[in-house]
């Protein structure tokens, strides 16, 4: 079972839960979203995904992109880190017909995008892990809707240079944030 989590602008949230198979029909609203079916938008990131844990990336999945949009950009980031933003992942040129990622995807080398350099210079991903003691931390995961199917980036990019490559080709973007605390 998973709750799915459809952004309404201002005008609130619908949350439909869900069970049975990982197939779920399209949101009745046109508006760009992204979910999981391993939490849903505001919960605490399991922590499989985490340094806790596995340390995999989670299983996301996005509906109702822009019209026009040639690929897919993803980006996840911890506001709340002490030094600064941290910048988790940043995958790029995922393919507009694909409209997921699935666990452990953000491994190195992935099949079906490119991945740049995150906060701990790792082409990959990697999970939460704040401080012990430091409180909540809140993570987000941000799909970008792009006009180009492929952006061409240096090995040495940063998650921050995948996000000023990309900047004047968004044609629009879903967020889905979790926090997480070690004590």
């Amino acid at each position: 079972m998973f709750v799915r989590v459809t952004a309404l602008g201002l005008a609130g949230l619908i949350l439909t839960s869900c069970s049975g198979g990982s197939r779920e029909s399209e949101p009745a609203t046109s508006d760009f979203t992204v979910m999981s079916q391993a939490f849903s938008d505001g919960s605490v990131m399991p922590a499989e995904f985490t340094c806790d844990g596995a340390d995999l990336s989670p299983p996301l999945r996005w509906v109702n992109a822009p019209k026009g949009t040639k690929s897919f950009a993803l980006v996840m980031s911890d506001p709340d880190a002490p030094m600064g933003v941290f910048r988790h992942w940043g995958a790029f040129n995922i393919p507009a017909e694909r409209r997921y990622v699935k666990a452990g995807d953000g491994l190195p080398n992935p099949a079906y995008f490119s991945q740049v350099r995150n906060s701990k210079d790792a082409q990959q991903y990697t999970g939460p892990c704040p401080a012990p003691g430091s409180g909540p931390h809140s993570y987000i995961f941000k799909v970008i809707a792009l006009d180009k199917a492929t952006i061409e980036l240096s090995d040495d990019t940063s998650v921050g240079g995948l996000e000023e490559a990309i900047a004047g080709r968004k044609l629009g973007e879903a967020t889905l944030t979790l926090t997480y605390e070690r004590k």
